[in-house]
């Protein structure tokens, strides 16, 4: 952040046996009502790259999370 930078992490689960982030991940976020998520968040990071990019909105806009998107992008509600 001092220089500047994005910070990105990957809250991808990809099996079991292959853990990504210390269990704060999208499945553990599923389970929890966001919780992960919101650590990911509290941590610093500024973009969160997940297989359940909507959940995370929902949550993030739930929580009242600052959020920093794109003028152009759009959430379409299913």
């Amino acid at each position: 952040h001092e220089k500047g930078l994005l910070i990105w992490v990957n809250a991808l689960t990809l099996s079991d046996s292959i853990i990504l982030s210390a269990k704060i991940d999208d499945d553990t976020a599923i389970a929890h009502d966001g919780e992960s998520w919101g650590k990911l968040v509290s941590i610093g990071f500024d973009i969160i790259q997940t297989d359940w990019p909507l959940l995370l909105y929902q949550y993030l806009v739930e929580k009242n999370k600052k959020i920093k998107i794109k003028e152009n992008y759009h959430v379409q509600k299913l």
